[in-house]
Formats: structure tokens, C-alpha cells, sequence
């Protein structure tokens, strides 16, 4: 009977993970004549499981983009997910990136030299 209560256990983790991980935002995307605009609306909990998927589909916006980036529905983002977007802000000056932030709260960075 514990083998069977472990089994049932271990595969509420898997699903609890694996779910968590593709949950983190939703992404829409249109054009506005020759812009495109990104709206990435985050989840209820945005967590480090996230943060690959995250950095990945950031690094995929084109040049001359507008991105809003909206917290208002999350109760709870990782500081590793506020980290990336604090880094995007300087890559999105850099690639002529509008960025918009909404409800999303600063985050102290450390930077190693």
C-alpha cells in the first residue's frame, strides 16, 4: 500500500512541474502596420521553472518590436524572472525594442565583474 501511495506521490509531482513550466505567460502577437506587438500576459505563479522558456522567447522578438509584459493576474514571480526582464530592458534599447512593463516590480541586480 506505501508503494502505491509513493507512486501516486511522484506522479502529482510530475504533473504539478510540467504543468507549472508551461503555464508561465501566454503570448499574442499582431501587426501594427510595420511593427509587430508582442503582449505577454503572466500566469498566477511565474516560477524559475519558467525562466528558460521565458529567456528563450525573448530572445526570438525581432528588432523594431513592441513588447508589454503584463503582472497584473500573478500573485507570486521569481526574482530569477524578474532578473531577466530587468537584463531585456538594456537588450531591448539595444535591438529598438518598445518595452512596457505593467505591474511588474523592480528587482536589485547583482552585477559580477
Amino acid at each position: 500500500m506505501l508503494i502505491g501511495v509513493l507512486i501516486g506521490v511522484v506522479y502529482s509531482i510530475y504533473f504539478l512541474v510540467k504543468h507549472t513550466y508551461r503555464a508561465g505567460y501566454t503570448l499574442k502577437e499582431k501587426n501594427e502596420g510595420h511593427l509587430k506587438h508582442y503582449t505577454i500576459e503572466l500566469a498566477l505563479n511565474v516560477s524559475f521553472l519558467n525562466k528558460k522558456r521565458i529567456m528563450d522567447m525573448l530572445d526570438k522578438i525581432p528588432e523594431y518590436s513592441i513588447v508589454e509584459i503584463i503582472g497584473s493576474d500573478s500573485v507570486y514571480i521569481d526574482n530569477d524572472i524578474l532578473e531577466i526582464f530587468h537584463d531585456f530592458k538594456s537588450k531591448a534599447h539595444n535591438k529598438h525594442i518598445q518595452l512596457l512593463l505593467k505591474d511588474i516590480p523592480d528587482v536589485e541586480t547583482i552585477e559580477l565583474h
